[in-house]
């Protein structure tokens, strides 16, 4: 085993946006200097690839490209996406690695000097979400107010529909300075998962990173897998085996009450350790999905079927297990950020597994004893692949205002596309050949499964609108009686069609 030194990376951010709701009001401005060294050539992407093929090169003037981001951690312990962090002398926590830090400051300025502009990403506190900060602010000063100071909006997943189905985006297809978003810089996989058809009204790509951090995985324990004699988890994903019975099965080995309280809690070995989203990841990964879309861009419910009722089941076993699972959110009452608990307990070699998303592995740098890497597991052995769930709370997405000018509108796509070209040598390859292949994972097995959970993530569309609000029905999994999926299902399907005819009306009409 080739077993590879973890370090302390850039993710603490992403870690609080999964488990906190943190802090008060106030935007602060990060700002990107065109001054400074030039960047190596070595950042620069290959020569077979021109800039000029992409964005026309344009004098801008020294214009500001606004970018607003939310962040739910406390003030002046927040590192940005778009933007070179310069640390407060105050803060304690993490910091972005200076690799990737290094790789944002150099493609920001090989942007500003092309097309001669400045960038500059502003920071809204956010103390909830959905509904929280972001959007209202998106609302009221932007939308309604009228106000350019940002061309491009970087919201939760969950607001960036709320803001699509309130007509408050620009369809992304029709800026002509993102060339369609056919670039390999742009998420395509992504962009095909929220499309209406010919319309998109956020996308992601190579210029950020929180997206591919906000995917959910699984770490095991290694040490625990050898003690316990159980099967090679590597081995059975490799195969097609690695399936939520065969999770179960292997969960079942593992408990202990280790502070004789005669109950299994966060301070007892036990076999998995999660939270209220591993029921949104398995219900992903068996391949079920909420809502879709059909050959003609429609929006169709999916919610119930056959298959999405085993995988209810199966969940079920899972998560309601009190003496092999344990869940973050039954925590609350003990600490406001429960699911760091978990983490204390995976990290003190006392789970088999622990499930969150990617970014979360920052949390086991110190960890003494050894982890791999896993996708969540599929339903069945007949399931052709794993599929790796995009968390819709913690991931963002990047839009442009309707209310802004035209003029505005290319302004900001031209300097995204210029942005995301930049990227591929500079911020994607230090972010995935460096942080995550290199100094995230221990051993070149996880190297293999990561490249596996990047290449099959997306998300739900249904999720993401909210549509009759079957994010919700989802989480209650841990609680519902087996057997009783169908009538949840049935209790909102009337609501949940309405939500389809509706946003299927309000794409048809917009722009």
């Amino acid at each position: 085993m080739k077993v590879r030194k973890l370090f302390s990376c850039f993710m603490a951010l992403l870690l609080l946006m999964l488990t906190l709701a943190a802090c008060d009001g106030g935007v602060e401005p990060s700002t990107s200097s065109s001054s400074g060294d030039t960047a190596s050539a070595d950042s620069q992407p290959a020569e077979e690839k021109d800039i000029g093929d992409y964005v026309e090169k344009k004098d801008y003037g020294g214009r500001t490209l606004t970018i607003l981001s939310p962040r739910m951690n406390a003030e002046n312990k927040s590192e940005t996406e778009y933007m070179k962090n310069e640390y407060a002398d105050n803060y304690e926590g993490e910091k972005l690695a200076t690799r990737i830090n290094d790789a944002i400051e150099a493609r920001n300025h090989l942007v500003e000097e092309y097309l001669n502009v400045q960038i500059v990403e502003q920071r809204l506190h956010e103390t909830s979400r959905p509904g929280g900060a972001m959007l209202q602010t998106v609302r009221t000063e932007i939308i309604a107010g009228g106000s350019t100071t940002y061309q491009l909006i970087n919201p939760c997943l969950y607001d960036c529909g709320t803001l699509a189905a309130e007509g408050s985006l620009y369809n992304l297809y029709s800026i002509s300075t993102l060339n369609g978003l056919e670039a390999e810089w742009w998420d395509h996989t992504f962009n095909g998962d929220v499309s209406f058809g010919d319309k998109l009204y956020f996308t992601n790509g190579d210029m950020g990173f929180q997206s591919k951090s906000s995917t959910a995985i699984v770490v095991f324990n290694r040490d625990l897998q050898t003690e316990y004699g159980l099967e090679d988890p590597y081995a059975l994903v490799r195969e097609g085996t690695w399936t939520i019975d065969k999770a179960i099965e292997m969960a079942k080995n593992i408990s202990e009450d280790l502070n004789g309280d005669g109950q299994i809690t966060y301070e007892d070995k036990v076999g998995w350790e999660g939270q209220a989203d591993d029921c949104w990841n398995m219900f992903y990964s068996s391949g079920s999905r909420i809502a879709e879309f059909d050959a003609d861009g429609k929006l169709q419910l999916t919610m119930y079927t056959e298959r999405s009722a085993r995988a209810a089941e199966r969940i079920m076993e899972l998560v309601q297990d009190d003496a092999h699972y344990i869940s973050a959110n039954d925590y609350f009452s003990v600490t406001q950020w429960p699911v760091e608990l978990c983490m204390e307990n995976f990290a003190a070699g006392n789970a088999l597994f622990f499930s969150d998303s990617l970014g979360s592995l920052i949390n086991f740098q110190k960890m003494k004893g050894n982890y791999g890497l896993l996708p969540i597991p599929k339903l069945d052995e007949a399931q052709d692949e794993y599929q790796s769930f995009i968390n819709p709370w913690v991931s963002s997405a990047l839009c442009i205002p309707s209310s802004l000018p035209m003029e505005d509108a290319e302004f900001a796509g031209a300097v995204l596309e210029c942005m995301g070209y930049y990227s591929m040598d500079t911020v994607r390859r230090e972010y995935h050949d460096e942080v995550l292949s290199y100094q995230y994972v221990q051993d070149d097995e996880s190297m293999e499964m990561l490249e596996l959970i990047l290449n099959t993530r997306g998300c739900d569309v249904g999720q993401i609108f909210q549509v009759g609000n079957y994010q919700n029905t989802l989480h209650e999994f841990a609680t519902m009686d087996p057997g009783s999926f169908r009538s949840a299902y049935e209790a909102s399907a009337g609501a949940a069609q309405e939500d389809i005819d509706r946003l299927n009306a309000l794409f048809e009409e917009l722009a």
